[in-house]
């Protein structure tokens, strides 16, 4: 499964060199306002989004974000039935980051 964490440990888990931040915000969504990601993909994009989270490096920590939440935990869920394992889904999504 995944857990759901604050902003403040979403920003220091950030800098852990074994962690990579993810946005599945839109691409309209994310010219408005991005925190420094290091992979995006549209999660209503639903080829795109599975393709991308295929080629990912289940090794890694995934420090996923949205607008909300929602998608976020949704893609978190995704992950895991796909044998991701150390999965973090932004509490409140980029509104409480703002």
């Amino acid at each position: 499964m995944y857990r759901e964490i604050g902003v403040e440990t979403f920003k220091r888990m950030s800098q852990e060199e074994n962690a990579l931040v993810l946005d599945v915000r839109t691409p309209g969504e994310v010219s408005e306002f991005a925190l420094d990601y290091d992979v995006q993909v549209d999660f209503f994009d639903r080829d795109e989004l599975l393709q991308t989270l295929q080629a990912l490096d289940r090794s890694k920590a995934y420090l996923v974000y949205c607008h909300s939440g929602q998608r976020s935990a949704n893609t978190c869920c995704l992950m895991a039935d796909m044998g991701f394992e150390r999965l973090y889904s932004l509490k409140g999504g980029i509104g409480a980051w703002t």
